[in-house]
């Protein structure tokens, strides 16, 4: 494999990724490799239809799941959560990150 002026770091990062599709294939089922081996060889238009047929497939799944409302865990959680009032999280945070702006802007202005 050569590709004109890549860098080692370019040589590392394709090898990482062929290594980790090699591990990949590897933990596969011998049925799933039978099948994306197979995908391989099809024409590009037989592969868009396979995404599209597999898409459609996941949207009508997720179609039939019932949907989950906000109201079904509504009091679940231990109030205060983690031991804090939100109200008193949310001020703290605003006022740590208003801190860390301002220091990043001071730092700006000095540089």
């Amino acid at each position: 494999m050569g590709f004109v002026g890549a860098t080692p770091v370019v040589y590392s990062v394709i090898a990482s990724a062929e290594q980790a599709k090699t591990e990949a294939l590897e933990a596969m089922s011998p049925h799933l490799e039978k099948v994306l081996r197979s995908i391989d060889q099809l024409s590009t238009p037989e592969q868009l239809e396979i995404i599209s047929h597999i898409t459609n497939r996941l949207k009508q799944r997720e179609l039939q799941q019932p949907k989950r409302k906000w109201l079904d865990i509504a009091g679940t959680a231990p109030y205060p959560l983690l031991g804090e009032d939100a109200q008193v999280w949310v001020s703290r945070s605003r006022c740590e990150d208003q801190e860390l702006r301002d220091r990043l802007l001071d730092q700006t202005n000095e540089n």
